[in-house]
């Protein structure tokens, strides 16, 4: 027993109910009136101070809000930093078909293509296969919403990569013989249809530097083939009107030295 006042004592069943009075200020608790079984020890705890559970629940909320905030900001500057905003002002807001456009496109392109253009060939291979990835986008824009789901599930379906997945290992992937029997897209598009995404998706992402992964991506990926086709394009007419259409690679190769205008315009004068 524990010792009351002067001599008197307390059963321990009454001592425990004094306790758990004290604790409660003197108030019952109800059933189900929101029990500390219920809560996290630390919230527990906290229970017993009404002004450090509030302190701690304002300090939690600071801490989402500044999450938050910190996901925003990131997602900012990804979308500040990604191709298609650089690319909202093609050649840095020079004239368009100028040396200085053409220097700051080469630059671009030269930053999304996976492999150099090295000669003649690589050049018209490039401009070729970048067109050749403008129309994949079209079809596979066009199979999803015949599919009834957005560009980013059928391209996971065609090659099944998430966030995670390497930019190399995307462009090394192959798969072949693959067919839509038994899966949801079955009957909604044809094993040729797949076969060509599939093929059209390979060559796409041995072409340029982008992780192919939702729909954003395609989005970006899409951006980077028309930059790099409005840049070889022009670099094919501006070859022929300086007269060295027969060898744009050298006009290409002028560029990429870093020579400018004047340079230009003294060793490939425009034509008249």
């Amino acid at each position: 027993s524990i010792e009351r006042g002067r001599g008197s004592s307390l059963s321990g069943d009454e001592a425990v109910r004094g306790r758990s009075a004290i604790r409660g200020g003197g108030k019952k608790r109800e059933p189900g009136s929101g029990s500390s079984y219920s809560r996290s020890p630390s919230l527990d705890r906290l229970g017993k101070d009404p002004d450090g559970e509030s302190a701690f629940k304002a300090k939690l909320a600071e801490q989402q809000a500044r999450r938050r905030s910190e996901l925003d900001e990131k997602r900012k500057n990804r979308r500040e930093t990604s191709l298609e905003s650089r690319t909202k002002k093609p050649g840095g807001g020079h004239p368009v078909g100028s040396v200085p456009w053409l220097s700051h496109n080469l630059f671009e392109v030269e930053l999304v293509l996976r492999n150099p253009i090295d000669c003649e060939e690589d050049l018209h291979y490039t401009l070729g296969a970048a067109e050749a990835g403008l129309l994949f986008m079209e079809k596979i824009e066009e199979k999803a919403k015949q599919c009834g789901v957005t560009k980013g599930a059928l391209s996971r379906f065609v090659l099944p990569f998430d966030t995670d997945t390497d930019v190399k290992e995307q462009g090394n992937f192959k798969k072949s013989g693959w067919s839509v029997e038994n899966t949801e897209f079955a009957g909604k598009i044809t094993d040729r249809d797949l076969n060509y995404l599939v093929k059209g998706a390979n060559s796409m992402r041995r072409l340029v530097r982008v992780k192919v992964a939702d729909s954003n991506d395609l989005e970006t990926a899409a951006s980077a083939l028309q930059l790099t086709v409005d840049f070889l394009k022009r670099i094919v007419t501006e070859a022929k009107v300086r007269g060295v259409e027969d060898n744009v690679f050298n006009y290409y190769k002028e560029l990429r030295d870093g020579k400018d205008k004047d340079w230009f315009d003294v060793n490939y004068p425009i034509k008249e």
